[in-house]
């Protein structure tokens, strides 16, 4: 019998218990592999050029983040962090879990307690099969530039 070799797949950079075929509360009915949209709900934008004070407040209340606009940053180096940044986050899960023992960065994924209008999420004994999720990384850069011996007292503040 020949060893099984495993194809790495788009869920492989998910935490384990949501990956759909090994959560117990997936569909068989449903397509295996169906992928997430990856734009289900539109971040508020903010023109960082024509500030509005009420629609920063609005999208600070309802979701606690906004994707600003017209702030100055180069769309090439935009495009290269947003490359590197979904190549981090498509490793597979084994490996961004074992950056929690960097002291200067760790991973961390879960789901949001509350949902967007601030009620508390009901949870049953099993995870809906719709589920929501988040995924990041914590960067303490005044640990890493201790690493890097880089002394700038700025980073010692910096949030």
């Amino acid at each position: 019998m020949s060893p099984s070799i495993h194809t790495p797949s788009y869920y492989d950079s998910y935490p384990p218990l949501l990956r759909p075929n090994n959560n117990p509360i997936h569909d068989l009915n449903q397509d295996p592999n169906p992928l997430p949209d990856p734009n289900p709900d539109p971040i508020p934008v903010i023109d960082f050029q024509n500030i509005d004070n009420d629609a920063i407040s609005e999208a600070c209340r309802n979701w606690g983040v906004f994707r600003l606009v017209n702030h100055g940053i180069p769309d090439a180096l935009l495009n290269q962090l947003h490359g590197r940044a979904e190549e981090v986050f498509s490793l597979p899960f084994d490996s961004k879990h074992a950056l929690k023992s960097c002291t200067a960065m760790a991973y961390f994924w879960g789901t949001p307690a509350l949902t967007p209008t601030g009620e508390t999420v009901e949870r049953g004994p099993t995870p809906p099969a719709d589920m929501k999720w988040f995924e990041g990384f914590n960067v303490l850069l005044n640990q890493l530039a201790q690493q890097l011996q880089v002394e700038d007292p700025v980073l010692d503040n910096f949030r």
